[in-house]
């Protein structure tokens, strides 16, 4: 059995979970939230501000209001769907491969057993971040002249600094007189990440 194809597995799955926890935490706080029950006399007369009369008689056009947004939720075209917003979907995997590139090298820093794994990652980060970068110029339009035009702005020359250095950490993995400055790279590839990551999060929400 090849316990350390089952390790690489392992780490990948570890790095995604923890990924996508800390992109979607804030859109889980944002849900909870608490009723603010308004009481007189014993009596509840407003929960969230809104007067118990007015709920009772706006109760029916709610209702269907509900209903309406049941329906359309549940005609949502999969497929459109799958297209739509790629660079929030295809930013997770050279996140993934960048910083399990990097876990690979610091384990098999003295020895060579991890260099073929590490070279797969460091190239599939590649490939994504090109399409990452390209789908993500594609959703920035949205954001000129509003207040996170700045940001997206840093975001995306940030990333592309990413992906050059994780070219230049492949090309350096392929030669043997500059191997030794590739650690220096995966460091500098990784940490340019999780700030380009921190970035899209603020974007997102």
């Amino acid at each position: 059995m090849n316990y350390r194809l089952i390790y690489i597995y392992l780490v990948l799955i570890f790095l995604v979970v923890n990924l996508n926890l800390v992109a979607h935490g804030d859109e889980h706080k944002k849900e909870e939230k608490h009723d603010t029950v308004t009481v007189v006399d014993g009596d509840t007369i407003a929960v969230n501000g809104v007067s118990v009369l007015d709920s009772i008689k706006t109760g029916e056009s709610k209702s269907a209001v509900e209903q309406t947004d049941e329906v359309e939720e549940e005609s949502i075209n999969i497929g459109s769907e799958l297209f739509e917003h790629l660079h929030n979907k295809l930013i997770h995997f050279p996140i993934v491969f960048i910083l399990a590139g990097l876990i690979l090298m610091l384990l098999g820093y003295t020895k060579e057993s991890y260099e073929p794994a590490v070279k797969i990652f460091v190239g599939l980060a590649f490939l994504f971040g090109i399409a990452s970068i390209i789908t993500g110029l594609n959703q920035a339009e949205p954001f000129i002249d509003t207040s996170k035009e700045w940001i997206v702005d840093i975001h995306k020359i940030m990333g592309i600094i990413t992906i050059g250095l994780t070219a230049v950490w492949e090309i350096l993995l392929f030669t043997k007189t500059n191997k030794k400055y590739s650690l220096a790279f995966a460091v500098a590839a990784s940490l340019i990440v999780l700030a380009v990551g921190f970035l899209g999060g603020i974007i997102a929400h």
